[in-house]
C-alpha cells in the first residue's frame, strides 16, 4: 500500500506535500519522492530509498519550489525498494505521475511498448502507465480521454495522481477502487490517499468513486466518470 499526495494553490506547496508523505507514511516506507513544476514550467523531481526523513534530508540540500505538485511514499510491489524504482517516475521530461495499486496486466502493456522502441527506467507497473497516458497525449489525444483510455486497458484497482508540464496549472488524479479524496480550502485544492494526510489543512472533502477522473486547479474542480460525463460527488465536512 502506498501513500499519495498532490497539491496545486495560490502558494507554495513542498511543505503540504512533505508534511502529507510523514503522514501517510504508514501506509509506506521503503522509499519516497516528490515533484513539482516551478515557476519556470520545469520539472523539480527528488526521490529516495528508504523512509520520509531521508527524503527531507536531500530537500534540505536544495532550493525547490512551486504550486502545483505531487508526492508519493511507496511499499514496493513491483521492483526492488531502490532509487529507481521509487515514485514520481518522470516520463520523457513531460509527465509525472505516482500510483497507489497494482495493474494486473502491466507486463503486456510493457512487452507492446518495448516492441514500439521504449526504454524503461524502472521496474514498475507505474512507469508502463505513465508512457501509456504520455504515448497519449502525444499523439494529441485530450488528457481525459486518455484516462478514459488507461481504465479501460489497465485492470486492477489503484489510483493515481499526474502533472503534465505543458498544462501546468491542473493537477489530475484517477480512481480506480483505490482510495483518492480531494480535500479543498482557501488557497486551493489537494489529493491524497487518505483524508488522514489533509485533515490539518482541510476540512471539506470529496470522496472519489470507482472510475472517477478529476481535473483540479487552485480554484476549480472537474469530476467525470469513465465515459466522460459529468458526476457530482458531495462534498463532507470532518
Amino acid at each position: 500500500m502506498c501513500g499519495i499526495i498532490g497539491a496545486v494553490s495560490n502558494k507554495d506547496i513542498v511543505s503540504i506535500l512533505i508534511n502529507g508523505l510523514k503522514l501517510l507514511e504508514y501506509r509506506g516506507y521503503d522509499s519516497a519522492g516528490i515533484a513539482i513544476i516551478n515557476k519556470k514550467k520545469l520539472f523539480l523531481s527528488v526521490k529516495t530509498k528508504g523512509k520520509v526523513n531521508n527524503l527531507i534530508n536531500k530537500l534540505e540540500k536544495i532550493i525547490i519550489n512551486g504550486v502545483i505538485g505531487i508526492a508519493h511514499t511507496r511499499w514496493a510491489t513491483h521492483g526492488k525498494p531502490n532509487n529507481k524504482n521509487a515514485h514520481p517516475h518522470v516520463i520523457s521530461n513531460r509527465l509525472a505521475i505516482v500510483h497507489n495499486g497494482i495493474i494486473e496486466n502491466y507486463i503486456n502493456i510493457k512487452k507492446k511498448f518495448i516492441n514500439k522502441g521504449i526504454n524503461f527506467n524502472s521496474n514498475t507497473d507505474t512507469e508502463v502507465i505513465g508512457w501509456f497516458i504520455f504515448l497519449k497525449i502525444t499523439n494529441g489525444i485530450d488528457m481525459r480521454i486518455a484516462l478514459q483510455d488507461l481504465l479501460l486497458n489497465c485492470k486492477g484497482n489503484y489510483s493515481l495522481s499526474i502533472i503534465d508540464k505543458k498544462n501546468p496549472d491542473i493537477l489530475w488524479g484517477v480512481c480506480q477502487g483505490s482510495s483518492l479524496i480531494v480535500g479543498k480550502n482557501k488557497n486551493g485544492n489537494f489529493l491524497a490517499s487518505s483524508d488522514f494526510a489533509l485533515e490539518y489543512i482541510c476540512n471539506n472533502f470529496i470522496y472519489l468513486k470507482k472510475g472517477d477522473i478529476v481535473s483540479l486547479t487552485k480554484d476549480t474542480i472537474n469530476i467525470k466518470n469513465n465515459i466522460g460525463e459529468m458526476v457530482y460527488r458531495k462534498a463532507k465536512k470532518k
